[in-house]
């Protein structure tokens, strides 16, 4: 029997900052070898637990310092380069470890594309840009080191490279700290084995101009899988314009049979458009848009995960192995439209939204925490319509303002909708977003 859970999540990406806050992270314990469940064997996911798990792994950086010789091309990249491990893993131990590692850079730089190689066992690695001094890897908690600002990259499979467009880049400062969060398990052996990460960082000479690049990491977390059925998962998120997308992917663990992520204007929209599919939970691809596209007003990601619970008792949403996961991340530039679309110029707009001054976040948060189990995937959208008495077009701007709140607020915004800290965030981070999608300013400042 298929069985559909519609939105569970906490309404456009309030699961991304409680996922990302949650202090078990990707990495709750957990120990398969105590569990008569037994473990596929294919290449794979994990999500820490307690174990016997030799610390002693090293963690290194390595500048490129090699000779040119004739065959070497003068217009090749420098690359810098942090590994994690190796970490001598007993059979069945799951863990998550963290590690702060410099570059070793002498001067500041540009990175302009980004490698990871993950050995067998490992199932993430989050790369994050720290200001932090170097520490030895210990054990953690999912983005122990920061979250979406921060990250660079998160590699899932044994081998990933994400080349940044054209004019793009990140900078990097002189003997740059790289966080490196690696979760694993020995799953696949009997005897223990070593499990090492490593990322390589393409770098350039540092240029001002380059366009940040962001990362979004999104997904719905209320949600259990009954034993012995499948199970669909799945969530809308709305989008702000200002975004031109350039790879996504999914994620999910060992019940994940199918995810999917599609461009769409609602949960139920038929008209939706398939932008990526994995039918692997251990090895989902990472797929790469050039050119890069950007999103309308209203429309969002829609994300989808099939669930085979092969076992004799439900499971939920957790960071260990044994639990599941359903989510997805992108990378994408942040740019405004050539043109604002004017979707909250009509005088009714603009009276509407002048006069929601400073309690615009407490309402919007309102929005979120009373759809947050809603099959209706119109009820954040409708909730800002009757909350701030805006039309259908200006309320689908409120609403992809939404997941930018959560997303690069969620600190301010969560804990206090409305505050002053929150208003401060909104409309430095979200406010030039919503002014290309409305043609008026964000309304607090």
């Amino acid at each position: 029997m298929k069985r559909r859970l519609l939105n569970l999540s906490a309404g456009p990406a309030l699961a991304l900052a409680l996922a990302a806050t949650i202090s078990g992270g990707c990495g709750d314990d957990a120990d398969p070898a105590d569990d008569d469940t037994s473990i596929a064997d294919t290449t794979g996911d994990s999500d820490t637990s307690e174990g016997d798990t030799s610390s002693d792994g090293d963690t290194t950086s390595t500048p490129d310092t090699t000779v040119p010789d004739d065959t070497t091309d003068p217009n090749a990249p420098d690359k810098l380069t942090a590994t994690i491990g190796p970490f001598n893993v007993q059979s069945g131990v799951e863990q998550t470890m963290c590690a702060i590692v410099s570059l070793g850079n002498v001067d500041p730089a540009s990175v302009t594309a980004i490698r990871v190689n993950l050995t067998a066992g490992s199932h993430h690695l989050i790369a994050h840009r720290l200001d932090d001094p170097p520490s030895p890897a210990e054990p953690c908690s999912a983005f122990e080191n920061g979250q979406n600002s921060d990250v660079l990259f998160i590699a899932q499979q044994a081998d990933t490279e994400l080349v940044y467009p054209v004019g793009s880049g990140l900078p990097i400062k002189a003997n740059q700290s790289i966080g490196i969060e690696m979760h694993f398990i020995n799953y696949f052996a009997e005897d223990a084995v070593d499990i090492t990460g490593t990322v390589e960082f393409d770098v350039a000479e540092p240029d001002a101009e380059l366009i940040p690049v962001q990362v979004m990491f999104l997904g719905p977390f209320g949600f259990s899988l009954p034993p012995g059925q499948e199970t669909v998962v799945e969530d809308f998120f709305p989008m702000p314009v200002d975004r031109e997308f350039f790879a996504l992917t999914s994620h999910t663990h060992e019940l994940g049979v199918r995810a999917t992520i599609e461009r769409a204007t609602s949960l139920n929209d038929p008209d939706a458009v398939m932008l990526h599919e994995s039918l692997s939970w251990s090895e989902p691809p990472l797929d790469l848009f050039e050119p890069m596209f950007r999103l309308e007003p209203g429309e969002g990601f829609r994300l989808e995960c099939t669930f085979d619970n092969t076992r004799n008792e439900t499971v939920g949403f957790g960071t260990s192995f044994l639990d599941e996961m359903c989510f997805m991340w992108g990378y994408y530039l942040e740019t405004q439209p050539e043109t604002s679309l004017d979707r909250c110029a009509s005088d009714a707009d603009i009276a509407a939204v002048a006069a929601a001054g400073p309690t615009l976040t407490q309402t919007l948060g309102n929005c979120v925490v009373n759809c947050f189990q809603s099959s209706d995937s119109a009820c954040q959208t409708d909730c800002v319509a009757d909350g701030l008495g805006t039309s259908p077009g200006c309320s689908a701007c409120f609403d992809a303002s939404l997941t930018c709140i959560i997303e690069k607020c969620a600190g301010e915004c969560i804990s206090g909708p409305g505050s002053a800290a929150c208003n401060t965030c909104a409309a430095d981070s979200c406010g030039p977003a919503f002014e290309s999608c409305g043609g008026t300013p964000w309304p607090v400042q």
